[in-house]
Protein backbone atom coordinates (compact mmCIF):
# COMPACT_ATOMS: atom_id res chain seq x y z
CA UNK A 1 0.00 0.00 0.00
CA UNK A 2 1.13 3.35 -0.85
CA UNK A 3 0.25 7.16 -0.29
CA UNK A 4 0.81 9.77 -2.95
CA UNK A 5 0.96 13.82 -2.34
CA UNK A 6 1.14 15.77 -5.31
CA UNK A 7 3.59 18.64 -5.37
CA UNK A 8 0.96 21.41 -5.75
CA UNK A 9 -0.76 19.93 -2.30
CA UNK A 10 2.30 19.84 -0.07
CA UNK A 11 2.02 23.72 1.19
CA UNK A 12 -1.97 22.37 2.41
CA UNK A 13 -0.25 19.24 4.07
CA UNK A 14 2.54 21.03 5.51
CA UNK A 15 0.10 23.87 6.90
CA UNK A 16 -2.22 21.03 8.28
CA UNK A 17 1.06 19.15 10.07
CA UNK A 18 1.89 22.89 11.88
CA UNK A 19 -1.53 23.36 12.46
CA UNK A 20 -1.61 19.83 14.63
CA UNK A 21 1.19 20.32 16.19
CA UNK A 22 0.34 24.07 17.13
CA UNK A 23 -2.89 22.62 18.84
CA UNK A 24 -1.67 19.61 20.33
CA UNK A 25 -2.39 19.16 24.08
CA UNK A 26 1.04 19.25 25.89
CA UNK A 27 -0.14 19.36 29.30
CA UNK A 28 0.44 15.69 30.36
CA UNK A 29 3.98 15.69 28.44
CA UNK A 30 5.03 19.26 30.44
CA UNK A 31 3.92 17.43 33.66
CA UNK A 32 6.06 14.80 33.05
CA UNK A 33 8.60 17.26 32.33
CA UNK A 34 7.92 19.10 35.94
CA UNK A 35 8.85 15.41 37.09
CA UNK A 36 12.40 15.62 35.25
CA UNK A 37 13.42 18.72 36.19
CA UNK A 38 12.63 18.10 39.86
CA UNK A 39 14.37 14.86 40.45
CA UNK A 40 17.20 16.82 38.60
CA UNK A 41 16.73 19.54 41.84
CA UNK A 42 16.56 16.87 43.92
CA UNK A 43 20.04 15.14 42.55
CA UNK A 44 21.61 18.75 42.79
CA UNK A 45 20.03 19.58 46.30
CA UNK A 46 22.12 16.22 47.51
CA UNK A 47 25.41 17.24 45.74
CA UNK A 48 25.33 20.57 46.63
CA UNK A 49 25.21 21.51 42.93
CA UNK A 50 23.82 24.00 40.99
CA UNK A 51 21.38 21.65 38.66
CA UNK A 52 21.71 23.79 35.84
CA UNK A 53 26.17 23.77 35.00
CA UNK A 54 26.29 20.63 37.91
CA UNK A 55 29.20 23.04 39.14
CA UNK A 56 29.42 22.53 42.93
CA UNK A 57 28.42 25.02 45.51
CA UNK A 58 30.86 27.87 46.54
CA UNK A 59 31.99 26.71 49.83
CA UNK A 60 30.99 28.21 53.47
CA UNK A 61 33.10 30.67 55.21
CA UNK A 62 31.95 28.78 58.41
CA UNK A 63 31.62 25.05 59.33
CA UNK A 64 27.95 24.18 59.98
CA UNK A 65 26.27 21.36 60.92
CA UNK A 66 25.04 20.58 58.29
CA UNK A 67 24.82 20.52 54.51
CA UNK A 68 24.40 23.82 52.53
CA UNK A 69 20.80 25.09 52.48
CA UNK A 70 19.12 22.17 54.24
CA UNK A 71 19.03 24.29 57.80
CA UNK A 72 15.46 23.65 57.74
CA UNK A 73 14.95 21.46 53.99
CA UNK A 74 12.29 23.90 54.03
CA UNK A 75 13.59 25.28 50.52
CA UNK A 76 14.65 22.15 49.05
CA UNK A 77 11.32 20.54 49.72
CA UNK A 78 9.60 23.67 47.62
CA UNK A 79 12.03 23.35 44.92
CA UNK A 80 11.23 19.87 44.45
CA UNK A 81 7.52 20.18 44.57
CA UNK A 82 7.13 18.25 48.43
CA UNK A 83 6.69 21.38 50.49
CA UNK A 84 5.03 24.82 50.77
CA UNK A 85 6.03 27.70 48.22
CA UNK A 86 6.62 25.22 45.35
CA UNK A 87 5.75 26.37 41.82
CA UNK A 88 4.58 23.89 39.36
CA UNK A 89 2.17 25.47 36.89
CA UNK A 90 1.49 24.78 33.34
CA UNK A 91 -0.34 27.32 31.71
CA UNK A 92 -1.37 26.20 28.14
CA UNK A 93 2.65 25.54 26.50
CA UNK A 94 4.73 27.15 29.60
CA UNK A 95 5.95 25.54 32.21
CA UNK A 96 7.30 27.19 35.53
CA UNK A 97 8.97 25.04 38.36
CA UNK A 98 10.71 27.14 41.17
CA UNK A 99 9.76 28.19 44.66
CA UNK A 100 7.97 31.19 45.22
CA UNK A 101 9.38 33.84 47.32
CA UNK A 102 6.26 34.73 49.17
CA UNK A 103 6.88 31.36 50.88
CA UNK A 104 10.63 31.01 51.09
CA UNK A 105 11.85 34.44 51.45
CA UNK A 106 15.34 33.68 51.29
CA UNK A 107 15.05 31.60 48.04
CA UNK A 108 16.25 34.13 45.48
CA UNK A 109 19.32 35.13 47.83
CA UNK A 110 20.27 31.94 47.75
CA UNK A 111 19.44 31.00 44.36
CA UNK A 112 21.03 35.04 42.77
CA UNK A 113 23.57 35.78 45.41
CA UNK A 114 23.39 39.04 47.34
CA UNK A 115 26.29 41.33 47.29
CA UNK A 116 27.18 39.97 50.93
CA UNK A 117 26.12 36.09 49.65
CA UNK A 118 27.60 34.10 47.17
CA UNK A 119 25.06 32.49 44.66
CA UNK A 120 24.15 28.68 45.43
CA UNK A 121 21.76 28.04 42.37
CA UNK A 122 19.01 25.44 43.03
CA UNK A 123 16.56 25.71 40.67
CA UNK A 124 17.46 24.92 37.07
CA UNK A 125 17.84 21.87 34.41
CA UNK A 126 20.45 20.54 32.96
CA UNK A 127 21.14 19.84 29.26
CA UNK A 128 20.68 16.33 30.04
CA UNK A 129 17.26 17.35 31.73
CA UNK A 130 16.24 19.45 28.82
CA UNK A 131 17.16 16.73 26.20
CA UNK A 132 14.51 14.06 27.89
CA UNK A 133 11.90 17.17 28.18
CA UNK A 134 12.44 17.69 24.21
CA UNK A 135 12.13 13.83 23.58
CA UNK A 136 8.54 14.05 25.72
CA UNK A 137 7.60 17.02 24.04
CA UNK A 138 8.68 15.76 20.45
CA UNK A 139 7.12 12.21 21.56
CA UNK A 140 3.61 13.89 22.65
CA UNK A 141 3.82 16.06 19.20
CA UNK A 142 3.97 13.10 17.44
CA UNK A 143 1.17 11.29 19.15
CA UNK A 144 -1.01 13.79 17.73
CA UNK A 145 -1.03 12.48 14.61
CA UNK A 146 -2.44 8.89 15.86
Amino acid sequence: MSASILIDELPEELRSVMTELETADLSQALSHCRLAIREGIRAAFSAAVDPQTGQAWAPRKHPYPHPPLMKTQTMAMAATGLGSGSIGTIEGRVLRVGVSSGAVAYAPFHQYGTGRMVARPFVGASEQTLDVCGEIIADAGLAAFE
